[in-house]
């Protein structure tokens, strides 16, 4: 199996992670104002659109079909686009020949992390938080409206953002830790920054 893992990287024609960012240093805050924007749009769309049909529109599938498109688009652009170039980071899943299914986590290092920008960065994982955030509070607006069909999307909404979120969580952290074991080194760091100043 090493083996045929091995020979398909070699075969591999892309770029390597990071490449593509090979354009000179630039000075400007944001490096991808196009991705950072579309990432922002997305999923203001999704959630403005949610909040609409739900006042206004009556025909339940249409707005079923819309939303999902657009949520869809949303988890696209985050997981493909965004995620790559705002914060170097990249997931996915693989299954090899004897059906076992492989999760890859990625992140940039060294002089590729560097030049990322931070403006960009807070850009993402804001949107991305504040984005489950909604879509959580949305769960329980729902179930208390005990609006069933419309919770439906919003347990769409839920696991694909979530999906987004928890993946670009282990890119960040390394693959082989556990988000529990990161969270608990975090807290005893800033404790013990806390009490050495």
């Amino acid at each position: 199996m090493a083996d045929q893992i091995a020979l398909l990287n070699e075969q591999d024609d892309t770029l390597e992670f990071g490449a593509e960012d090979d354009r000179g240093s630039s000075s400007s805050r944001f490096k991808h104002p196009v991705a950072a924007g579309f990432h922002v749009l997305f999923k203001l769309l999704a959630f403005g659109v949610y909040i609409l049909f739900w006042i206004v529109s009556s025909s339940f599938v249409l707005n079923f079909i819309v939303l999902v498109i657009i949520l869809a688009m949303d988890f696209w652009t985050t997981k493909n686009v965004s995620g790559r170039l705002l914060v170097g980071l990249r997931w996915w899943n693989y299954i090899d020949d004897e059906g076992k299914s492989h999760w890859v986590f990625e992140s940039k290092k060294g002089k590729q992390k560097d030049a990322l920008s931070a403006g960009e960065s807070s850009i993402f994982w804001s949107s991305l938080f504040i984005h489950q955030i909604l879509w959580i509070l949305l769960i329980f607006v729902n179930i208390f409206k005990f609006n069933l069909k419309w919770l439906v999307i919003v347990v769409i909404a839920n696991v694909l953002n979530g999906a987004n979120l928890y993946g670009y969580i282990k890119c960040r952290i390394g693959s082989g830790k556990s988000l529990k074991d990161y969270a608990t080194g975090m807290v005893s760091r800033k404790m013990f920054s806390t009490v050495s100043t």
